[in-house]
């Protein structure tokens, strides 16, 4: 990927634009814009279709949805038949564990710089007095061990943007008028025209639905909320699977949360209890064949030890071949997944 002229990529709040190897740029300013309208602004990138599986080793890339607010007992409750097929290909923990503040803040701190908060210093939403400058975030590593993949964040939640500065590609800011449905189609245009090689996509409804009427198995309006991002996780599979390069693809699929909610308060967060500090956490692994089967029963395939969000971070490096040097630093560690199907990676 052209690192000069080529790579023009905006760095401040309310203007998105990628740059790809073609040369293409594309951008949109703050303002209400409708899926459609963000998919016509996503390039064709240069996917290459592949008639029949390789046979030499297939390129290694990442895609992690973050669900905000989801209680794991609240996703056991619900129909969830997309992240129920996720579980079942991969390996899965209702256990992870987040930060010793349920908040956002510090959670996906941890997540994307794969350190404790006493570390990044990110205590609450506000990120006052945070240390994030001296941990390189996911997208700063992956760019400086690798500057040719192509990296990208995706969401709504305005705090976003202490995260992904070094990623080609980051999109919050236009978002106000239609959040999760816009942060879907920004993505599956990125995976069906873009050779994109680690997308992040957050989804916020959740959160929200928690927020205005409870977090809990037992409140409807947040089951829906569940049940409706399920459906976005399923149509961004779909695009997943539907990539015309993707028998020359393993990809490495992360789902998880940053807190839970509601037993101190019923529409709040922020305390030390299990029920709002332990998140769901679930891997998976496809390629031209689909998700590749992790050969055990759905209770074999839990992980033993549960993760921790700080593993996040040496788990995508590892995944995508760069080297220990990249994460040796960090107070994560990798987890091991299933191989995908049909061949090695590169």
């Amino acid at each position: 990927m052209a690192r000069g002229a080529e790579r023009r990529v905006a760095r401040v709040v309310g203007l998105l634009s990628l740059s790809l190897a073609s040369g293409c740029t594309w951008g949109v300013t703050r303002g209400t814009l409708t899926p459609a309208e963000l998919v016509e602004r996503v390039p064709e990138g240069k996917l290459t279709c592949v008639a029949h599986p390789p046979t030499g080793p297939r390129v290694r890339r990442v895609l992690m949805v973050g669900i905000d607010g989801l209680r794991p007992d609240a996703l056991e409750a619900a129909a969830t038949p997309n992240l129920d097929r996720l579980r079942a290909a991969g390996w899965y923990s209702l256990e992870a564990l987040g930060e010793d503040v349920s908040k956002s803040g510090p959670n996906w701190a941890s997540l994307f710089t794969g350190v404790h908060r006493a570390r990044h210093g990110v205590d609450s939403n506000r990120f006052l007095g945070h240390r994030l400058a001296q941990h390189p975030d996911l997208f700063a590593r992956v760019e400086a061990a690798d500057p040719g993949r192509v990296t990208a964040l995706v969401g709504s939640w305005p705090q976003l943007h202490y995260f992904g500065r070094a990623a080609d590609l980051r999109v919050y800011a236009p978002f106000e008028s239609c959040q999760d449905r816009c942060a879907e189609a920004t993505a599956v245009a990125l995976l069906s025209r873009t050779n994109v090689d680690v997308l992040f996509v957050y989804l916020q409804s959740v959160d929200e639905a928690g927020h205005a009427h409870g977090f809990g198995p037992e409140v409807p309006e947040y089951q829906r909320a569940i049940e409706a991002v399920d459906g976005r996780v399923g149509a961004i599979l779909g695009a997943l699977e539907g990539r015309c390069s993707l028998a020359d693809e393993d990809w490495l699929v992360v789902v998880t949360s940053d807190h839970g909610g509601g037993v101190v308060s019923p529409r709040e967060h922020g305390d030390l209890v299990p029920e709002e500090r332990v998140v769901p956490f679930i891997l998976a692994r496809m390629s031209g064949e689909g998700l590749a089967a992790s050969g055990h029963s759905q209770v074999e395939n839990i992980l033993r030890a549960p993760p921790r969000l700080v593993d996040v971070l040496p788990t995508v490096l590892t995944h995508l071949g760069l080297p220990v040097r990249a994460w040796a630093e960090v107070d994560g560690a990798p987890i091991e997944v299933p191989q995908a199907r049909g061949g090695t990676s590169r």
